[in-house]
């Protein structure tokens, strides 16, 4: 019983994901299809420095927000420093 059981599942999972990659793109909204056109992902190659200068735009972002919003124990900072003094 549990063996055809699972071959039903099996046999109706794999229709459904062939119907899914089969069927035109008529879910594709105009919004998405904008994003994607927008995005890394359209037809347009991008030129890899740009895509190295956007990575190190949001790095930079997101290492200044971790700058400003945590700072070090006052006795760590000191012994930190300390350390980087002696190299």
């Amino acid at each position: 019983m549990w063996m055809c059981l699972s071959i039903w599942v099996l046999k109706k999972l794999f229709q459904w994901f062939d119907d899914r990659w089969n069927e035109r793109w008529y879910w594709m909204s105009a919004d998405l299809a904008s994003i994607i056109e927008n995005s890394w992902a359209r037809e347009e190659l991008i030129p890899p420095h740009h895509i190295y200068l956007n990575m190190a735009y949001h790095l930079s972002t997101e290492a200044r927000a971790g700058l400003s919003q945590f700072r070090l124990l006052r006795v760590l900072s000191k012994s930190y420093l300390s350390s980087k003094r002696v190299q």
